[in-house]
């Protein structure tokens, strides 16, 4: 009899362990996993309902049709079809005024970034300025805001900034223009005497950003301001050389004034003449930065 007494008691024991190992496995693991089964349910329902009230289709096939369609919109740059070929043709564009001078020196804009030191912007600068200085514009730094003895962590930006000065006054002279002087500064010549410092001025670096927030922009812009004289066919000239197979210099700001006649004229059709006109022009050169790196 107390043989039977200790197989109901080692039954009992096993019976109350299984009962309690079933209800350790319901507390740790099947309890945690029902609720969260219960949240996803929710979350799920909650999704739906979202879904159901916007305009997005929910069923897979036209999800997918949609794609597709997108995708075509966007297009590849390679092939020179949709979007992406455009934002590829306008990069390019916008790249144009200082490729030449970085497939020149430093190959890519990177290795400018990376690589261009003081030194090389000093020669740079007075590169420049002895050849406009040749061809009647004595450039200032009080009047350029450029200075070559300027040290500053960001070398290839003044460099890049040299490199708009020279391309914009050189399609004002090119289109027959004449630099205008600032009778504040003068400087001195060749000969020993003084003549009114060029107006040229290289305006304040712009950092385009797609957004606010971004913390890195995808653009540098370097407008140069200048004032010239000229004829109205100049002016025009000057214009339309601003956009071209190897230049891009869009204008940012623009105003012309007509000088007095030195003698009253009249053309052909008996309007009066008028004199020279004087403009002022900002341009801009770009440089379209390659990785988030460059800054």
């Amino acid at each position: 009899m107390s043989r039977w007494l200790k197989v109901h008691q080692l039954l009992l024991t096993a019976a109350v362990l299984l009962l309690a190992v079933q209800v350790l496995l319901y507390v740790l693991v099947l309890k945690p996993r029902k609720q969260e089964l219960r949240k996803a349910r929710q979350e799920e329902e909650e999704l739906q309902k979202r879904l159901s009230r916007s305009p997005w289709p929910t069923q897979a096939e036209r999800l997918a049709a949609h794609a597709q369609e997108l995708q075509q919109v966007l297009g590849d740059a390679e092939s020179g079809k949709g979007l992406a070929a455009q934002v590829k043709a306008a990069r390019d564009k916008a790249s144009r005024t200082f490729a030449p001078y970085i497939k020149k020196g430093y190959e890519t804009s990177a290795n400018l970034i990376r690589s261009v030191s003081l030194l090389d912007y000093q020669a740079e600068y007075s590169r420049i300025s002895r050849e406009l200085s040749a061809r009647g514009v004595l450039i200032s730094p009080s009047v350029l805001k450029l200075r070559d003895d300027t040290s500053s962590p960001y070398v290839y930006q003044l460099m890049l900034h040299i490199w708009a000065v020279e391309k914009v006054a050189g399609q004002v002279l090119e289109a027959g223009l004449r630099i205008a002087g600032d009778d504040t500064v003068k400087v001195t010549t060749a000969s020993g005497g003084s003549k009114p410092a060029a107006a040229i001025i290289a305006e304040p670096m712009l950092a385009l950003a797609c957004e606010e927030s971004s913390k890195q922009p995808y653009m540098l812009g370097f407008p140069v301001r200048v004032t010239a004289d000229g004829s109205l066919g100049q002016v025009l000239a000057f214009l339309a050389s601003l956009d071209g197979p190897e230049l891009f210099l869009p204008v940012r700001g623009f105003e012309l004034t007509a000088s007095p006649p030195a003698s009253l004229q009249a053309d052909a059709d008996g309007l009066l003449v008028s004199g020279n006109l004087r403009m002022e022009v900002e341009c801009i050169a770009f440089l379209v930065l390659d990785s988030k790196k460059e800054h």
